[in-house]
């Protein structure tokens, strides 16, 4: 992304010679391609529902640079490793510095300390260049919608610092070879290109932000800069060499445009599908500065302008338009979001002209102190970075207000009580939380994540009953008989093995009288999730009997939850069913009020028609109601009034997230709807 960019003095030389370590103005117009493509993306997806696609070109281009950088310095014997790094640093590090700092302080201003806990940690990762890493771990069924994760598009930036690290040594270690080096570079483009293949469709997630899966992309450029000398040492006559050079640009051009304007993120991205925008860049790049697409588009003086400050902009438009969105509760008009890359633009030119050139190409200091000096203020930022994760965001920022968003957080998933009292391994279970009342008796509950946010309240009116509490619960899993479900393969697979150890567990306790099972059942009847914040979570109930994507969803849930009440009932347990409560298409937190009034209290946003509610969830409703043979507890009573649903109750913030109850809402819950359950 970052690549390399000559002076100014070697730009108006217009190198003729096309070798990768030269600058070639075309390569700018093709950045700017790439990072046009991202940020109108961004901006209007739907627009342009392909345009991530920028990143992988901005990966083919930083391995053809960076290979024909290295390569022409073990050409000439001249290559250190030391200059190379102190190259890189002085390239990435000034405008990376600022986009963290600046992140950091708007952050302060802006952001629940829940939320600035979360940015401080992505803050640290961004600056060890390990965002891919740590974005990958925290992947999953309760991770932030990325469209409110403001440093999240530094994982491209991981990747490729990852390539750089290895790849050096890999050209050093190789470069005795000669062209048999070509081998080796093939075979880690071949093996890296076939683990995404493999892994895309089993864990879409893994394979979009692992280094192994990607890295193959880098190396295409790299494979391009180890042959394009050999190709055109051949002797062709100057009109064939043209015509194959256009050609060559032609088709890349419209790969590209097949990418950007057919893709889209419902795809199994980045797999075999990501041959088509690597391969148009590469085409491109090998038709070099004289085919009619580099001189024509590519090489127009405003494209290359772009292109210049493509990585400056890359790294300031994400955060902009994402802190713009927080600011306003989501609620960004077009012009809103215009406003946003028009100042993407203007930060980028700035970070350019006063910032990038200076730095890079002045004369002021030395290069040393400018290495060290850069090098200690971003790792000054990650050590920042992990204290505001540690200090949990620093919640006194925001005074009193705290106390209420405080209350809108969810439990601790385990408790050593829990994994103590049946004998849980690690991964045995996603939740496992036991309050010990001392009793004879205790009430379980299990389901999925919606039952982990019962816990609090119930476990509180089981206590004052003498009753003890025990929840066995799985993330994205109902916990149902002859029911899988997951994000992914491996999760769909662990799915059925934690289901059958919560109610082999439960099923084998004399002592449990009572269970209460709660799931999100509409997710797993329909397949999808709702609103804005979950618009690509598919999570269709599957049958154990590996007929997946045959049977229906619906009758794969409602026949689990039968089963499961019957095998609970033979035991000897009374079941109640706690249907689902109404899913909010809100962030909780922006009913909360301002942040230091810099985060816009969009009331009305707060609320949902009780009419969507029942169109939501009236397949559900309808087809659990019928069930006899447990008891049905339902929640829009006292969740909806006058006809509207809202997670504000009482002055208390019911709910965690768009979908889950908080620790208020457990106990608003359970007073008004468990007492008799729970007391009997």
């Amino acid at each position: 992304m970052d690549g390399q960019t000559t002076s100014s003095a070697q730009r108006a030389s217009g190198a003729t010679k096309h070798r990768a370590s030269e600058y070639q103005a075309y390569i700018d117009g093709l950045r700017a391609v790439a990072v046009s493509s991202v940020v109108l993306f961004h901006a209007f997806p739907g627009k342009l529902p392909g345009g991530f696609v920028g990143v992988d070109v901005f990966f083919v281009i930083s391995g053809y640079l960076i290979t024909g950088i290295i390569i022409s310095a073990l050409q000439t014997k001249d290559f250190s490793l030391t200059s190379f790094y102190a190259r890189r640093v002085k390239r990435i590090f000034p405008a990376l510095f600022l986009v963290l700092f600046s992140s950091a302080v708007l952050g302060w201003f802006i952001l629940f300390p829940d939320e600035y806990s979360a940015l401080g940690r992505y803050i640290f990762s961004g600056g060890a260049f390990i965002s891919n890493l740590a974005l990958w771990r925290d992947a999953g069924y309760f991770d932030t919608a990325s469209s409110f994760k403001p440093l999240l598009h530094l994982w491209s930036l991981g990747i490729e610092e990852q390539f750089y690290i290895f790849w050096p040594l890999v050209l050093m270690a190789s470069w005795k070879l000669g062209k048999r080096s070509l081998i080796l570079t093939t075979a880690i483009l071949l093996g890296s290109l076939a683990w995404c293949v493999y892994l895309t469709p089993i864990d879409k997630t893994a394979a979009f932000y692992s280094p192994i899966s990607r890295v193959w992309e880098l190396i295409v450029g790299a494979l391009l800069a180890q042959c394009l000398p050999i190709y055109r040492s051949r002797q062709i006559t100057a009109l064939k060499r043209q015509i194959t050079i256009n050609i060559a640009a032609t088709v890349g051009s419209l790969l590209l445009v097949v990418a950007v304007f057919r893709f889209d993120g419902n795809m199994d991205f980045p797999g075999a599908i990501a041959l088509l925008p690597t391969a148009g860049t590469a085409l491109i790049i090998a038709s070099g500065p004289t085919s009619w697409v580099a001189r024509y588009v590519l090489s127009i003086r405003f494209v290359v302008a772009v292109g210049l400050i493509s990585y400056p902009l890359y790294l300031w438009h994400w955060p902009i338009i994402v802190f713009s969105k927080i600011v306003l509760a989501n609620d960004l008009s077009r012009l809103h979001i215009v406003l946003a890359i028009v100042a993407s633009f203007a930060m980028a030119i700035l970070t350019y002209l006063l910032i990038e050139k200076p730095i890079r190409f002045g004369r002021v200091r030395s290069e040393a102190s400018k290495v060290v000096t850069l090098s200690t203020a971003v790792a000054f930022l990650s050590i920042l970075g992990l204290a505001i994760h540690h200090m949990g965001g620093f919640p006194a920022r925001v005074g009193s207000m705290s106390e209420m968003q405080a209350q809108s957080v969810r439990t601790p998933a385990i408790d050593k009580e829990c994994e103590q009292l049946v004998g849980a391994k690690p991964g045995d279970y996603a939740y496992c939380r036991f309050a010990n009342a001392g009793g004879n008796e205790t009430v379980a509950i299990m389901g999925d994540s919606h039952a982990h946010t019962l816990f609090p309240g119930i476990s509180a009116l089981a206590s004052r009953a003498g009753k003890n509490t025990l929840l066995l619960a799985n993330s994205a899993c109902p916990s149902l008989v002859d029911v899988k479900s997951g994000i992914n393969a491996a999760n769909v697979e662990l799915c059925g093995k934690r289901s059958a150890n919560v109610i082999n567990y439960l099923t084998s306790r004399p002592d449990i009288k009572t269970v209460i099972i709660s799931t999100r059942g509409t997710l797993y009847m329909t397949g999808h999730g709702f609103g804005r914040f979950q618009t690509q979570l598919h999570l269709p109930a599957l049958p154990s009997s590996g007929n997946e994507g045959v049977e229906d969803p619906a009758n794969v849930f409602i026949d689990g939850l039968q089963k499961t009440i019957a095998s609970l009932r033979q035991h000897g347990k009374s079941v109640s069913y706690f249907l689902e409560n109404p899913e909010m298409d809100v962030n909780p937190q922006d009913c909360v009020g301002n942040v230091l009034y810099l985060r816009r209290n969009k009331s009305a946003a707060c609320d949902a028609p009780l009419s969507a509610v029942l169109e939501r969830q009236a397949a559900y409703r309808k087809r659990v109601s019928a069930i006899a043979e447990a008891k049905i507890i339902d929640p829009l009573p006292i969740l909806c009034k006058n006809d509207i649903c809202s997670v504000l109750q009482s002055g208390k913030l019911l709910y965690a997230d768009s979908d889950h109850l908080s620790v208020d809402g457990s106990y608003y819950v359970a007073e008004r709807l468990f007492t008799d359950i729970v007391s009997h």
